[in-house]
């Protein structure tokens, strides 16, 4: 048999809670043509137990599981090893998405591309909708590209391009994951990295649905932005906030784009410290009205 046009990877660990959902969501997308890797990291808590009962009604399903827990990282690049498909994605096991979110991403996959994604819903732990994080749209451009993505906010989202869809050869040439395994937000790294070898192509019309499981289910956006900086570990200029925002330069090839965002670094601390001030005086103030 000839290989899928896509593969997309699962690695979970103790996903039992909300595995079946994604499941269920990644199995009916209109874009039939895939291969779904699961990798479990030596679960405990019945994960195990639900991939055989999906894996014994679906053949594009192939299951692999450690007896040890080998860490996020290196999961991440196991279901990335044994992809077969021209492209791939890696999908977080508690997320859901719209059935046309393959088939949308695949279609505007073009010459140039490093990363195609779409939007990202946020909810709560029971699934209700609590926020719609704002719409990327980022420049053709490398060097505006790169710089918009390093000057946006962590809490509104950008992590979560990291699982949009790839060239697996493209993927593979690169040796990622794995260099970033140290790095304190592996995430916006891989992709700010991708960034510079190729644009970020995003179309709003089709969603991830990112659960945040920690999350209240409440509606306030306040409370969700403040779990997503929990989240992050960004809620003050802590150190690893400062090793955080260094790292981006660090990571880039080209010596322009490097020297770029050297320049304009103090402004990106000094705009987090506003950032993380403003929303603080705005809790207060909430809590002061009550």
């Amino acid at each position: 048999m000839s290989p899928p046009a896509l593969t997309i990877g699962l690695p979970v660990y103790n996903g039992a809670r909300h595995l079946k959902q994604a499941l269920e969501s990644l199995l009916a997308q209109t874009h039939s043509d895939f291969e779904l890797i699961v990798s479990d990291n030596a679960s405990t808590d019945g994960t195990w137990e639900i991939l055989g009962e999906f894996a014994q009604h679906d053949p594009r399903i192939s299951l692999h599981r450690h007896s040890t827990n080998i860490g996020p990282v290196a999961n991440f690049r196991r279901v990335l090893d044994l992809a077969s498909g021209k492209y791939f994605m890696w999908a977080g096991a508690d997320d859901e998405w719209d059935l046309r979110w393959a088939e949308v991403l695949l279609a505007n996959f073009g010459p140039g591309t490093a990363i195609s994604f779409g939007a990202v819903v946020v909810t709560d732990a029971t699934g209700k909708i609590v926020r719609r994080c704002a719409d990327f749209i980022y420049p053709k451009a490398r060097l505006p590209r790169l710089l918009k993505y390093f000057w946006d906010n962590e809490f509104d989202g950008k992590a979560n391009l990291i699982y949009g869809i790839y060239d697996r050869a493209a993927l593979l040439s690169t040796g990622l994951p794995d260099a970033f395994a140290g790095l304190p937000l592996v995430d916006m790294h891989f992709v700010f990295s991708h960034a510079e070898r190729g644009e970020l192509v995003t179309d709003p019309s089709v969603c991830l649905y990112k659960r945040l499981s920690t999350a209240a289910p409440r509606t306030e956006p306040d409370s969700i932005v403040a779990a997503c900086k929990r989240a992050h570990n960004l809620t003050g200029l802590t150190w690893s906030t400062v090793r955080y925002l260094a790292t981006y330069p660090m990571l880039l090839s080209d010596p322009t784009a490097k020297l770029a965002l050297y320049a304009v670094l103090p402004a990106r601390f000094a705009k987090h410290v506003a950032v993380g001030l403003s929303g603080g005086l705005g809790a207060a103030l909430r809590r002061a009205s009550r």
